[in-house]
């Protein structure tokens, strides 16, 4: 019985090859088998049943090693593993889902799936009837085809790139076609990194000029990362996804800099969508980031994703309005990206929060806004209820629709000596010289139909209504799973709401940016200083407190009344006064002339 415990539980191969090994060891050189056990003579049979050999594989071994095999034969199923009728259905099924979603490699050798499409989701969709647990990759390898799942942020959105990229490798297609295919998409890369060097300038030029250019941009976060309550730990079954209440992020970013980072951070949170998704959210959260900068030059800049909601004629109506609200300001740039593409400083943010989230769990707004205050550096503003102004009833009618702006990226709004705004084209701003070496269509388009009146502002659009039964059909689903203090804060959130929501009028936003506003060029005028003395009361305007505290503690120290220095005093008097009698131009030179004498 000991020896039977020298056996190894392991695969079908190494018993095969521990038994051969045995087997050969019994037998003599003659080619008699004569096996032993502690020089004890034992029988074919009894060796059998010891190692747990059965007789036609001792039968087959033994053969095996009369012709002088080295080791045994594989095993007679090996490589005979037949498919299972449950498993062959779920591969049709997957399959049959597959080919409904995918689209196939110009190579053909692999497959495309749709952008944000996962495994699981397709799977899911092939509505596989099982009680298993099923595992997706090991589902996909039984195909022999690879298939491509791309993240949403990896994949591109933008059509040209995919379709240019297709048609450069499409064998169906001339040769012709597929080469003027790769020179189109080169260009359409020269554009996307033409665009992204622009904007690279011009954020250097906020920062390095700030009495030239003030820079910044606007994006917003998928509103499905900052739902509340946001549970990791803590989440319970009778919470769905549906149950959950918005409160979406936009940040408005400005090339400014502060002490810790050279840009500062305004964010703006949408309770439960009251603050609206559209232009008139965008416009309001540009003008309050605006407000907040300082100094304001002359020159604007904006970068925005090219979306409906931010190129549209009410977004140019409402800077050209500030143009004429503002007289000190003189031009407006608004810049978008090519479609399907987007600027990436934002994106890195919204990228921070997303990593922060999957370690944090939030359960309120007023949660949210105390993360994104400890998690985002530079963050100059944190706006949980924000004021939207009605732009699109305010200007909208009054806007020129010239049918540009669906075509082009770059606008120019420049107030004319007239009052009027005028809106060009542009290709790009401040480095076309460095990056481009086409001209720019010049021509300018009237903005508005009639001149509008300076005198008039945008009302306040009041926040859409907070809803009370969802928000009390999630009280109750989550009672139990939170503490007390955060669940006493989310009962408590719509009389917050209406406590703290206090909307800003839109005279004091215009008021705030009027007096940041500085001219381009500044004009000091300093009159004659022969004595220095401006310089003295300049220096001392200037002086940091600390400055002017060493210098009077110097000053103490050194002061040690005695005659010498009455009769220094003296001196210095009568050379004042003799000096104060002689023209400013030649004050020194004859005074050395007189030493000399």
């Amino acid at each position: 019985m000991r020896s039977r415990l020298r056996i190894p539980t392991s695969t079908i191969e190494k018993v095969l090859f521990f038994q051969y090994i045995i087997i050969q060891n019994c037998i003599t050189i003659g080619g008699n088998f004569m096996p032993q056990i502690n020089e004890t003579p034992i029988c074919e049979e009894f060796f059998q049943r010891l190692y747990v050999i059965p007789k036609d594989r001792f039968d087959s071994l033994v053969e095996q090693i009369s012709h002088g095999l080295s080791e045994p034969l594989p095993h007679g199923n090996k490589g005979k593993r037949y498919e299972r009728s449950s498993t062959s259905i779920r591969n049709a099924q997957i399959l049959n889902q597959v080919d409904s979603m995918a689209e196939p490699h110009p190579s053909g050798a692999s497959y495309l799936l749709p952008a944000g499409t996962t495994k699981s989701e397709v799977i899911k969709r092939a509505d596989i009837k099982t009680n298993l647990e099923i595992n997706p990759t090991q589902e996909f390898k039984r195909i022999d085809k690879t298939f491509h799942f791309h993240k949403t942020n990896s994949f591109t959105k933008c059509k040209a790139c995919v379709l240019l990229k297709v048609a450069a490798y499409n064998v169906e297609l001339s040769e012709e076609d597929r080469k003027e295919a790769k020179i189109h998409l080169k260009n359409h890369y020269d554009n996307i990194k033409n665009d992204r060097r622009d904007y690279e300038i011009r954020k250097l030029t906020s920062l390095q000029e700030v009495n030239f250019l003030l820079s910044l941009g606007h994006d917003g976060m998928s509103k499905y990362l900052s739902t509340f309550p946001h549970l990791n730990n803590d989440n319970i079954k009778t919470l769905s996804d549906t149950m959950k209440m918005a409160c979406s992020l936009n940040l408005a970013i400005v090339h400014r800099n502060t002490i810790d980072t050279p840009y500062q951070l305004h964010s703006f949170w949408n309770i439960d969508q009251m603050s609206g998704a559209k232009a008139n959210a965008v416009i309001s959260q540009l003008f309050y980031s605006i407000s907040h900068c300082s100094p304001i030059p002359s020159k604007i800049a904006i970068q925005l994703d090219n979306c409906a909601s931010n190129k549209c004629y009410t977004l140019l109506g409402a800077f050209g309005h500030l143009l004429l609200w503002i007289p000190k300001l003189t031009s407006i740039y608004i810049c978008t990206s090519e479609v399907g593409h987007t600027h990436n400083d934002i994106d890195q943010k919204f990228g921070v929060l997303a990593s922060a989230l999957k370690m944090n769990q939030i359960y309120t707004p007023q949660g949210y806004t105390r993360f994104a205050q400890e998690k985002l550096k530079g963050l100059a503003t944190n706006n949980l209820l924000p004021t939207t102004y009605d732009f699109e009833a305010f200007l909208r009618t009054n806007v020129i629709e010239n049918g540009q702006i669906a075509k082009n990226h770059y606008f120019e709004l420049t107030r004319q000596e007239d009052n009027t705004v005028t809106m060009k084209i542009a290709r790009f701003l401040r480095s076309e010289k460095y990056i481009s070496s086409t001209s720019t269509d010049s021509t300018g388009f009237k903005l508005f139909k009639q001149p509008p009146n300076a005198n008039e502002f945008p009302k306040i659009v009041p926040p859409n209504a907070f809803d009370l039964s969802k928000h009390a059909k999630l009280c109750k689903a989550v009672k139990g799973a939170m503490n007390p203090s955060d669940f006493e804060e989310l009962v408590n959130l719509p009389k917050f709401i209406e406590e703290n929501y206090q909307p800003e009028p839109f005279e004091d936003v215009l008021k705030r940016i009027s007096d940041k506003v500085v001219a381009e060029n500044i004009t000091v005028r300093v009159s004659e200083d022969p004595e220095n003395d401006l310089v003295d009361k300049f220096l001392k305007r200037i002086n940091k407190p600390w400055e002017v505290n060493q210098r009077e503690t110097t000053v103490n120290a050194d002061v040690r009344p005695s005659k010498e220095k009455s009769s220094t005093s003296k001196r210095s008097a009568s050379k004042s006064a003799s000096t104060n009698d002689l023209p400013a131009a030649t004050a020194n030179k004859p005074e050395k002339k007189q030493r000399k004498k």
